[in-house]
């Protein structure tokens, strides 16, 4: 997350007043001085796809609950999450079909590759694989508008789903976006 974070404060660093540099719009010209001559800081997206979107999630939820002159000029106007890596700890009926079917990953491997990537001890109900313990825990999040990308063949197209359900019972503004017949 602190990539996702440090991402977010190089934008604040751009954005500062006092530090936009004069429009240029050669192509060959420095990028960084044209983004900060022709961006608007108030209208910033976030995007990930699977595990990045799980990431979008946690910087656009810290980020948006961070004091307003910790959040300087950028605001975000939105958050896309390309099909989410969430999941818990007992198996969805999308995750127990389909991993039955993978002849590469199954459950159980899954299990062991997300060990790697999670605190000693964690299991699939940790946050940064599933980010919502509840509606309760999802309410008090301030998160922009998002858009949620739901392959209908992915593996953890349940969870995916179930995931936009808690939001918007939480009161978020949540768009799905369906892609049916991919994984």
């Amino acid at each position: 997350m602190a990539a996702g974070f440090a991402a977010i404060d190089w934008l604040k660093s751009l954005a500062q007043p006092g530090l936009l540099a004069e429009p240029v719009l050669e192509p060959t010209s420095d990028p960084v001085g044209k983004l900060k001559a022709v961006a608007d800081f108030s209208g910033v997206f976030l995007i990930g796809d699977s595990n990045g979107a799980n990431l979008v999630h946690h910087v656009a939820a810290g980020f948006n609950s961070a004091e307003p002159a910790y959040r300087g000029p950028v605001r975000l106007a939105g958050a896309i999450m390309l099909n989410p890596g969430f999941s818990r700890s007992t198996p969805s009926r999308s995750e127990s079909a389909d991993m039955q079917l993978d002849p590469y990953v199954d459950y159980k491997l899954a299990d062991r590759l997300l060990a790697l990537a999670l605190p000693k001890g964690a299991t699939r109900d940790h946050p940064y694989i599933w980010p919502v313990r509840d509606d309760a825990a999802a309410a008090v999040l301030a998160m922009p508008p998002l858009l949620v990308s739901v392959a209908t063949l992915d593996t953890m197209r349940d969870r995916q789903v179930e995931y936009c359900n808690v939001m918007r019972r939480a009161g978020k503004d949540v768009e799905v976006a369906q892609s049916p017949g991919v994984g």
